[in-house]
């Protein structure tokens, strides 16, 4: 309750499954998202439980290898999106990401062409339903995190990844994420000291909307349409700044552009 006393404590009949994530949906049931069986033969799994802890619904993600949900996220509307991690075998692993509808049944799943782009666990859905995941990117063999911008059907808008101040290192582990009202991104990872000696600290990144940590990065864009954000008013379009190139607006899809109705290939119907 609102003091913090729990309300209920149950078994909840779910299939054997190891839990990694939590999103609650707008009637007040909640999606939770893990991962089932023994690896290289696993899947990733999503439940959803009312508010009485009853489950209303349990299904396994199949992508057709060994694969786990990191992560969910449920947009205003009640949509469902993951993510997580495809094992191909024991030497490859791919980002994973996909959504389902409220029943559980998979609308779609994508594992873009970025061989470097090895996990996704933390997933934001935009109140138009595009999104934005984070996760873990090899750059010259090491783990780095990473952020990825797509449109509502999972098609990839841009990546960013991101390294301390004065050569310090920052490890993939298990990123947080969270968006800002007015634009923009917070990663929350572990940084390791520059000059080789132990320990790790706690290391926050904060993005403008376009993914750049730093504010001279899109300065190209400063003067641009709608004072740096290259917003160009059409809702259909995902508008971000390109550091050499300028402003950008790349057509969306599946994302809302007013009442019932739905951007496709950048044009509202």
């Amino acid at each position: 309750d609102d003091k913090g006393q729990p309300q209920w404590s149950k078994l909840l009949g779910l299939a054997p499954m190891l839990p990694a994530s939590l999103a609650a949906m707008p009637d007040a049931s909640a999606i939770v998202a893990g991962e089932a069986g023994v690896s290289p033969a696993r899947d990733g799994v999503l439940a959803r439980i009312d508010v009485s802890g009853t489950v209303i619904w349990d299904k396994a993600v199949d992508s057709g290898v060994d694969e786990r949900i990191l992560g969910v996220a449920v947009g205003p509307n009640g949509g469902i999106a993951f993510a997580g991690v495809r094992h191909v075998n024991v030497a490859v692993h791919a980002h994973w990401y996909g959504r389902v509808d409220p029943k559980g049944n998979v609308l779609w799943q994508r594992t873009p062409q970025n061989p470097d782009l090895t996990t996704l666990d933390t997933i934001l859905i935009g109140e138009e339903g595009s999104l934005a995941l984070s996760g873990e990117r090899m750059v010259l063999g090491k783990p780095v995190p990473a952020l990825l911008r797509a449109d509502g059907d999972g098609t990839p808008i841009w990546t960013r990844t991101y390294a301390g101040p004065g050569g310090m290192a920052l490890e993939y582990r298990r990123d947080c994420l969270s968006a800002r009202p007015a634009g923009g991104f917070t990663l929350v990872t572990l940084g390791l000291p520059a000059d080789g000696k132990p320990g790790k600290t706690l290391w926050g990144i904060r993005t403008d909307a376009s993914g750049y940590a730093s504010c001279n990065g899109p300065g190209v864009c400063a003067d641009k349409v709608g004072n740096g954000t290259c917003d160009d008013a059409n809702p259909c379009t995902i508008d971000w700044c390109e550091a050499k190139g300028g402003c950008q607006h790349t057509p969306a899809n599946a994302i809302t552009c007013g009442a019932g109705k739905t951007c496709e290939a950048g044009v509202c119907k």
